[in-house]
C-alpha cells in the first residue's frame, strides 16, 4: 500500500534504512540531489532536522527516529488493512511475516509452510530464521507479525499474545565412535573434558549449562567453536570429538549423520517454546491457521 504514503515519506524510510544518500537514491530510483531535496522538504514540513550528515553517510536524529517509528506503525497498519480489505480472511491475497527459531525452522516450520501454501496459495509468506533473542525484538518492533521460538524473559507489551507453550528436550550429541559412546555412564565432569560447539548467539542455553556446572561445583565446558547454522553444527560434531546440545526435533537429521545421543539426563536445559503474535492478527483466517498449526 505504498500509494497511501507520500513519496517524501518513502524517501525518508529508504534513507533511514540505507544510512547513505547515494545508496538510498539508487534504491529509490532517483538522483541524489532529488533525494536530498525531498528529505530537505520533509524536514522543513516537520520543522525538525531528521538526519545528521557525516563523512560516512547520514545518522537519524531523535526526531528522525520518532518519525521512523510512527511510519513503521503506519505501514504495518496499512498492510493489515490491505490484508483484510483484500480478502485475506478468505485467503485470497496479502502477506504474512513469520519468524522461526532455528530448531523450528529446520523441523516444524517447513512442513507447516507446505500445508499453508496448499491451503492459502495466494498468500505470500516472508520467513525469517533466527534465535529468540533476535526474533522477539523484531516482533515488538513490528517487522514480524508472529514468531515461533523459545520463550525469553523479555516481557511482551499488552498488544501481543503468547499461545500455548510446550517443552522440548535437549541433550548432548556426539559422533558415532566418540570416546564417550563407549562408556555405560557419563558424568558431567567427563562432558567438560571435551570441547563444545554452540550457537553464536544462544545466551539462554549457555547460561543454563554454566548454571548446571556451578551447581555441581565443576568447571564449565569450553565452547571452542560457534556457528549460526544447526546444519553446520551437526556437521562439525560428526567430524570432530566436540559435543553439541541438540533438540529432540532434530533427532532424525542427527541420526542421518551418524550422531549419537549421550546417555545423560538433565531437565535444566530443556527449551520452553510458544507461538507469539500481535493480537490484531489472531482472528484473520490464515494467521489463525498458522498459529494453531505451529502450536505443538
Amino acid at each position: 500500500m505504498q500509494f497511501l504514503f507520500s513519496r517524501r515519506f518513502q524517501h525518508f524510510r529508504t534513507t533511514y534504512d540505507a544510512g547513505n544518500l547515494r545508496i538510498a537514491a539508487e534504491q529509490a530510483g532517483v538522483s541524489q540531489p532529488a533525494l536530498s531535496k525531498s528529505i530537505k522538504d520533509l524536514e522543513n514540513h516537520m520543522s525538525a532536522r531528521l538526519f545528521e550528515r557525516t563523512s560516512r553517510g547520514v545518522i537519524p536524529t531523535k526526531a528522525g527516529r520518532v518519525l521512523n517509528r510512527h511510519l513503521l506503525n503506519m505501514e504495518q497498519q496499512a498492510r493489515y488493512a490491505e490484508i483484510e480489505v483484500g480478502g485475506l480472511l478468505q485467503g485470497r491475497g496479502g502477506s504474512i511475516r513469520l519468524g522461526a527459531g532455528l530448531v523450528w525452522a529446520q523441523s516444524l516450520v517447513p512442513h507447516a509452510l507446505a500445508e499453508f501454501h496448499q491451503k492459502f496459495p495466494n498468500v505470500r509468506l516472508e520467513v525469517s530464521n533466527a534465535i529468540s533473542n533476535i526474533l522477539v525484538p523484531m516482533l515488538i518492533q513490528g517487522t514480524l507479525d508472529l514468531i515461533v521460538c523459545e520463550l525469553t524473559e523479555t516481557e511482551l507489551p499488552d498488544e501481543f499474545q503468547i499461545g500455548t507453550s510446550w517443552t522440548t528436550r535437549r541433550c548432548p550429541w556426539v559422533r558415532s565412535g566418540h570416546p564417550l559412546t563407549r562408556k555405560p555412564e557419563i558424568s558431567w565432569q567427563e562432558l567438560a573434558e571435551f570441547g563444545w560447539v554452540g550457537h553464536a548467539s544462544d545466551r539462554n542455553l549457555k547460561e543454563k549449562i554454566a548454571a548446571k556446572y556451578r551447581q555441581i561445583g565443576c568447571r564449565s565446558p569450553q565452547i571452542v567453536m560457534e556457528t549460526s547454522s544447526l546444519s553446520s553444527m551437526m556437521q562439525i560434531i560428526s567430524d570432530t570429538d566436540l559435543i553439541a546440545v541438540l533438540a529432540d526435533q532434530l533427532e532424525s537429521d542427527a541420526l542421518s549423520r551418524n550422531l549419537v545421543r549421550l546417555p545423560i539426563s538433565e531437565d535444566g536445559w530443556n527449551m520452553e517454546s510458544a507461538v507469539m503474535f500481535r493480537s490484531e492478527v489472531g482472528d484473520i483466517k490464515p494467521f489463525r491457521w498458522l498459529i494453531d498449526e505451529l502450536s505443538q
